[in-house]
């Protein structure tokens, strides 16, 4: 199945608000790939929130940085290979780590990752798209 991108709703355990991000094949194709197959069940995590970031634990496999950045802008989403760590960010900065940006908190959805605070546990689900994007292309 060819996809360009999907999105993953993140819900923290026991509330009913929710954040969405766009994760797109384009900027990262191999670290995408890999995160879409790792999400094919939802995932449970307890994130860290600190320094204008949010740090979710999550092993998606062996992954080589992809265009590689240091400089990110407020609502990116981002995998740090050599940690293991799908990364969103709460501000625009410069990091001393390279990271593959992955995809964008979608419109209206950052009130959400602001409230995220630590030690709450978050789970992440692929959205189904409600009609096949191979029926389209």
């Amino acid at each position: 199945m060819s996809f360009n991108q999907f999105s993953v709703e993140f819900s923290i355990i026991g509330h009913e608000m929710v954040g969405r991000a766009t994760f797109k094949r384009k900027l990262s194709p191999q670290t995408v790939a890999l995160i879409r197959y790792q999400l094919r069940k939802p995932i449970q995590s307890r994130p860290v929130v600190r320094n204008g970031e949010i740090s979710i634990p999550f092993k998606i496999g062996r992954v080589v940085p992809e265009s590689p950045k240091r400089d990110v802008k407020r609502g990116e989403v981002a995998y740090w290979p050599q940690s293991q760590i799908l990364i969103i960010f709460l501000k625009d900065k410069h990091i001393k780590y390279p990271v593959n940006i992955v995809g964008v908190i979608d419109y209206g959805n950052m009130k959400f990752f602001d409230q995220l605070t630590i030690g709450k546990s978050i789970r992440l689900e692929m959205i189904k798209p409600s009609i096949d994007e191979e029926d389209y292309l």
